[in-house]
């Protein structure tokens, strides 16, 4: 009932309500009612909310308005906001100026704003492109339940399921959204299917002839061992590393 709603509300912004103010101007905002949102944000804002100076920053950029867009997302910064840190960050990343865009996300990286990790991982994975950083970001993200991580993986792994599997198995540190990745892969794909009973089954402890290390080993078609990554790769490339007899 916006007509009770804005009764009450007004009301409150007759007594200087700051957050009467800001929710006068979500309502605005919500509804595409730029002008309307941009009067009860300042409103608020010369009444010192906080939470303002991030919504207006927010309006500035719906509004292609990046200077004043500038300004209040630096004032909500000086109040550590992370979310703030993190929209200036991908306001960089769409102007392409990387160092600023860095420099942004971590810094809501740091205050523990876990969009910031995603889009730090997707930087690594689509402007400066580095496996090793791309996967730290995606992780940490992925660890707090972000969603469009996995299909990012699969994509950078080109479909290659085993692959990612390895990559969540390696990083599983009793974190429930990992669980909850690898479970999703279990109940997908086949070869991890084989793959786990493999090394429930089948694995034996010895040195790997590809990299040496002496590890969990199991076996492919042609009944050699490898560990569990060198026999993925020989999955991957349809032939055994050590004989280069073809799999499938």
């Amino acid at each position: 009932n916006f007509k009770l709603m804005k009764k009450y509300l007004e009301l409150g912004i007759k007594y200087n309500c700051d957050k009467c103010m800001l929710t006068m101007g979500n309502y605005y905002l919500n509804n595409k009612k730029y002008k309307l949102a941009e009067k009860y944000y300042l409103l608020s804002n010369e009444n010192n909310n906080k939470q303002s100076s991030f919504n207006l920053g927010l309006l500035y950029f719906n509004t292609k308005k990046y200077k004043s867009m500038l300004k209040y997302y630096l004032l909500s910064i000086e109040d550590n906001n992370s979310e703030a840190m993190n929209n200036l960050g991908c306001y960089y990343y769409k102007i392409k100026k990387y160092d600023l865009m860095k420099k942004y996300l971590l810094l809501s990286h740091e205050h523990n704003n876990f969009n910031s990790s995603y889009n730090l991982g997707c930087y690594y994975q689509f402007i400066e492109p580095n496996e090793e950083e791309m996967i730290k970001y995606y992780i940490i993200a992925i660890e707090h339940n972000h969603e469009r991580v996995l299909e990012n993986i699969i994509k950078y792994y080109h479909n290659n399921i085993l692959k990612v599997y390895l990559i969540f198995k390696k990083y599983q540190t009793k974190n429930k959204y990992i669980e909850f990745q690898l479970k999703k892969l279990e109940e997908k794909n086949s070869a991890i299917y084989f793959l786990c009973n493999k090394v429930r089954l089948l694995s034996k402890t010895q040195e790997c002839p590809i990299c040496l290390d002496t590890t969990i080993c199991i076996p492919i078609a042609c009944s050699h061992y490898f560990c569990i990554e060198c026999y993925v790769d020989c999955m991957t490339n349809n032939k055994c590393a050590y004989c280069l007899h073809k799999l499938y």
